[in-house]
């Protein structure tokens, strides 16, 4: 139960970062160049990484 209590809260932390992260995304002026895409891309990259590695972790847990 704790680790269901746990999953579900972890993804409602990474909606909230995904939503400020699109956010962000939209806020990027188009003439601050290409480092910047190329940060929020690798930002965006990290985040899902992330999420999708603390998944697998507490499935393991559910076993």
């Amino acid at each position: 139960m704790r680790v269901a209590f746990s999953e579900e809260e972890m993804n409602k932390v990474f909606k909230l970062i995904e939503s400020n992260v699109e956010e962000l995304g939209n806020a990027i002026n188009p003439e601050a160049g290409t480092q910047s895409e190329f940060m929020f891309k690798k930002l965006k990259e990290s985040i899902s990484k992330t999420q999708g590695y603390l998944q697998k972790g507490l499935e393991k847990i559910k076993r």
